[in-house]
């Protein structure tokens, strides 16, 4: 985030670029991880409250007859 400013006062080496964009670009796909999870499972449940829990939780899959 302050790449930009830190380029107008000093060279910064390439590794730390590398380094930074490596970073946001994971946690940008974490968090869209996280987004269509909870989407899915508010889906799954209209009028109810979803909690952390569940949306790391494990999915039961239907072919496991429901059993955890």
């Amino acid at each position: 985030m302050t790449l930009g400013i830190r380029n107008m006062f000093t060279a910064i080496p390439t590794a730390q670029i590398l380094l930074g964009f490596l970073v946001q670009a994971g946690i940008a796909g974490l968090l869209v991880w996280f987004a269509g999870r909870a989407f899915r499972i508010g889906m799954l449940r209209i009028g109810q409250r979803i909690r952390l829990r569940d949306i790391f939780g494990r999915q039961v899959s239907s072919e496991s007859g429901g059993a955890r």
